[in-house]
Order: C-alpha cells, then structure tokens, then sequence
C-alpha cells in the first residue's frame, strides 16, 4: 500500500460565469478582480500548511492557471506550474455558456434526461459526471506515482466539478452525493489518497481530512 500524503484540491477564483450561473465547463474564462483576490487568499492560506512545494499542479484553463500563479505570488513561492487538460472542468458540450433556464428552453429532452440521471448522462457534445471522476481519478494516481516528486503535499488547482466528482466517487463512494461536499470558489479541499494495488493502476481511495475556506 503507497503511503498516505496530504493532498490540496484547490478551486480557482471565481469568474463572471460562476456569479451569473451559466455552465463554464471547458470554456476558457477569466477570473474577476474578486477571483484574484480569492486565489491570493487561497494562497495564503496554504503558506503555512504546505511550506516548500516544487511544483503546483493545474488545469490548463486560464481560471485555473491564474489562480495557481497569485498563489505562488502571494506564498513567495516559485514553483513551477505544471498544467494539464486532465484536471480540467467537465465538458458540457452545446451548453456551455448558458444558464439552467437557457438550457431547458433550448434543450429540453437532453436537459430532463440529464435531471433524471446525471451520473450517466452527458449533455450534448459534453461529459458525463461518470467520465469526469474517471478522469480525474487517474490524474490523482498518475500524480501520486510521479518519480520526479518528493513525499511532501501535492496541490492540485482545477474547477468545483472535478474535485466534486473525485470527493463522491472515491472518499463518499457514491457520485450520487455529488453536491454532499460544498466548495466554493477560491477554497481547498484537503484529502489523503491511498493507491491500493489491486488491479491495474490500482484502486484509487480519498479520505477527507478538512476544508479551507479564507
């Protein structure tokens, strides 16, 4: 069994779309100046439990990147930033851009079907929450058994879906309780990973520790 280390799942600031309720997804958007001010804080926050970090890791979309960059700013850090489209949010397809109300109006029989099941259903053109905790999953082991890293934290900056889905899937154990774990822009879920080898890659278990809101 690989041993426990702390893991920081961070999400980035939030962003116009966030306050307006539309479906970001893989969309790139900006952080607000609030956005800013939140990862700043996230930062800061992190700076005494974490100490020195070689590396941050983050989705490759701009919300996210920006948020991993003001941290290290304001840790007084220099690590470098490593980025992937494998933490990235959930793809929502044609809905990306829209609110709820949109979608339903434009997209009726798809949005019921996702209502109904959301756990299996993609929106058009999108991801399934299923696919997105598999995906996130096998960036988290993928990270773990990096060779080139230390046995210190690992701080991951990635979007409210993707640490939703990990949370549920692998420390609730059930996708079902997908909105169990609230987590707001600009805070960080803190969780201890365990591989189990069992199976190829092996079996991926989250335990929650705490949650860090500034």
């Amino acid at each position: 069994m690989a041993p426990e280390r702390a893991l920081y799942l961070v999400r980035h600031g939030v962003t116009a779309w966030n306050l307006s309720g539309r479906f970001s997804g893989q969309r790139d958007i900006p952080l607000t100046p609030e956005g800013e001010s939140q990862a700043r804080a996230i930062g800061l926050a992190l700076k005494d439990r974490v100490g020195h970090l070689a590396a941050i890791f983050a989705s490759d979309l701009r919300r996210a990147r920006a948020t991993a960059n003001l941290m290290a700013v304001a840790c007084g850090l220099d690590p470098v930033i490593r980025t992937s489209p494998k933490w990235r949010e959930a793809s929502f397809g044609e809905w990306e851009g829209l609110s709820w109300g949109e979608i339903e109006t434009a997209y009726p029989e798809s949005a019921r079907r996702w209502s109904d099941d959301y756990v299996r259903c993609a929106p058009p053109g999108g991801e399934s929450l299923e696919e997105l905790a598999t995906r996130g999953g096998a960036a988290i082991v993928e990270t773990i058994g990096d060779g080139h890293l230390s046995e210190g934290p690992i701080v991951v900056v990635t979007h409210g879906g993707m640490i939703r889905a990990v949370l549920a899937r692998f420390a609730l154990g059930d996708l079902r309780r997908f909105w169990d774990v609230d987590v707001p822009p600009g805070s960080a879920v803190v969780a201890s990973p365990v591989i189990e080898p069992s199976g190829p890659g092996g079996a991926l278990r989250l335990r929650i520790l705490s949650q860090i809101i500034p």
